[in-house]
């Protein structure tokens, strides 16, 4: 890093304990084009280590700079980083600084702060209870969260805290600090916010493109390239422990967080359709589509009717999805989830908004208790809506036999969601999962339904209708 030669007087940092892995980190850090850093990988391999030798360096390099480093709570961050971590990097990493922190009466433990001898100022916090509010008042040149994925943090927190590095400040040889961000893990599942903002380049929240992603860098460390740091029996210990242990701690990588899922993440992300916010009306998504050369030729209106209108029940999966293309190049494209509870006066008026407002050619509906429950409706009010039902027999299989060949396709990546659903893919990923056998799936159910028809994938062969809101109320078995 430049400027190590005018740090705080007679201090020079110690690189000697880098291992491979940490010199390659290291380098990520000190490129000034790269603002947010990800150093994830196994337990043990040197990531927080590394990382708080980064931010004294940085402090160290430039006078009067504030730094913070936070995680969950108070305590944790207590009693790892600042009781522990800390003093192991003063003392290897920086000989003799942690003497002129004292004599100058720089640790300040009931705030958890250090001050360094040129002023710089480093700050240990959590963001339990109210902290995370509290941090809105503070600017900083660097920020660090340790253990970022820990349940309780999500991008929510990680959004707040970048609108904290904003501190403008020089170093000792005149240039500009560049501020940044740094963040560390062992990681968990694929749906983590982490892997979508570092691996993937998008967005956690709206699974839009990352901008600038260039600014967003990764880095793995292996526990065995830290070997020579641990007990001679360390990674023996870790090959004992279950596979999805064995992924997270010792090979440090990402797991599919349902192992029984039909349907991943990655799926939805890598074949997904950024859809703007402002493009918020069924004319202005399908505009937006034919203007990527999508024309869509057929759209349909899934529904997977609740056995009762109870808010306590399940809801109703209500779902628009639409098919460009034919035969063995045909393409689905989900483009609304609008699943809900209410009376069936209200469930019969939203199918019949989402199919004229779509365009839909026709309206297909499970044909459970729910279906008939609101068959009903629809013929007094709705009459024109043309109907198929549809059920589950030997041959259509239960929910996770026709979700199978619907997941097929999307591996094909022949199906693709018009922007982000999340309560849908949340569902769609958790299905398989012990808890989901409590609790029906019914917007996944209504896709499923949906691409079925679109795709063919029964291989019914039927023309595909035309007239669309012209045509009468037809009963299609």
């Amino acid at each position: 890093m430049a400027g190590e030669a005018k740090q705080t007087k007679g201090i020079r940092p110690n690189f000697d304990g880098f291992n491979e892995d940490q010199w390659s980190a290291y380098k990520l850090a000190t490129t000034d084009g790269n603002k947010f850093h990800l150093f994830y990988g196994g337990a043990g391999s040197g990531k927080s280590w590394l990382i708080l030798f980064i931010v004294l360096l940085r402090a160290i390099r430039a006078r009067n700079t504030r730094h913070a480093i936070f995680r969950l709570t108070r305590n944790s961050c207590e009693q790892t980083l600042f009781n522990k971590t800390l003093y192991e990097v003063l003392d290897a990493g920086f000989p003799g600084l942690r003497e002129q922190i004292e004599a100058k009466g720089g640790f300040h433990h009931s705030k958890l702060m250090v001050t360094l001898p040129n002023g710089s100022e480093i700050y240990f916090n959590g963001l339990d209870e109210n902290r995370t509010s509290k941090v809105l008042g503070d600017e900083f040149n660097t920020v660090w969260l340790n253990e970022c994925n820990e349940d309780g943090l999500g991008y929510a927190q990680v959004s707040t805290l970048m609108s904290r590095l904003r501190m403008r400040s020089t170093t000792e040889d005149g240039a500009l600090l560049k501020n940044k961000m740094f963040f560390d893990c062992n990681p968990r599942f694929y749906s983590d916010w982490e892997y979508k903002a570092f691996i993937l380049h998008v967005n956690p929240e709206d699974g839009d493109a990352m901008p600038r992603e260039h600014q967003w860098v990764s880095q793995k460390l292996r526990t065995e390239s830290n070997i020579d740091n641990l007990s001679p029996d360390y990674v023996e210990g870790m090959e004992t422990m279950g596979a999805g242990a064995r992924r997270r701690y010792l090979e440090g990588e990402w797991s599919d967080e349902n192992t029984n899922a039909l349907f991943i993440e990655k799926l939805f992300v890598d074949y997904r359709i950024p859809r703007p916010e402002t493009v918020n009306r069924p004319a202005l998504v399908l505009a937006m589509l034919a203007e990527q050369g999508i024309e869509l030729n057929r759209i349909t209106v899934c529904s997977d009717p609740a056995t009762k209108g109870n808010v306590k029940n399940d809801l109703h999966g209500i779902t628009v999805q639409g098919k460009a293309g034919y035969g063995k190049d045909a393409h689905a494209y989900v483009l609304a989830d609008y699943s809900c509870h209410g009376s069936p006066i209200e469930v019969c008026d939203i199918i019949a908004k989402a199919y004229k407002e779509w365009g839909a050619s026709r309206v297909v509906m499970e044909d459970n208790a729910g279906g008939r429950w609101l068959e009903s409706t629809i013929i007094q009010h709705s009459p024109h809506l043309p109907l198929k039902f549809v059920n589950a027999n030997t041959r259509t299989g239960d929910k996770t036999a026709r979700a199978e060949p619907v997941a097929g396709m999307y591996e094909q990546g022949k199906v693709h969601h018009v922007g982000t659903f999340r309560e849908l893919e949340a569902q769609m990923c958790d299905w398989g999962s012990p808890a989901s056998r409590k609790k029906s799936p019914d917007r996944m159910d209504a896709v499923v339904w949906g691409i079925i028809e679109l795709l063919d994938l029964h291989q019914e062969a039927k023309p595909d209708p035309s007239g669309g809101a012209a045509s009468r109320y037809r009963r299609l078995r």
